[in-house]
């Protein structure tokens, strides 16, 4: 996301769209790979780390690997 779109809410209305989707399937996880700078954001949403995946456009780096409970 563009700085300039950062803090509008849009992020928050879309995880909270996401997860109410995932919900109403009976999933009990998510998991995803995170760029660095959206770690915090995550975060912020109740994802927590939980280890590290190999980034597939550069395979020199590594993202954080995130999972969100949905129960």
């Amino acid at each position: 996301m563009l700085p300039a779109a950062m803090g509008r809410g849009v992020g928050r209305a879309l995880w909270a769209h996401m997860v109410a989707a995932l919900r109403a399937r009976d999933l009990r996880a998510v998991t995803l790979d995170a760029g660095p700078h959206a770690l915090p954001f995550y975060t912020r949403m109740g994802a927590r780390q939980i280890g590290e995946a190999v980034s597939e456009v550069d395979p020199a780096r590594r993202l954080p690997r995130m999972r969100f409970d949905l129960t």
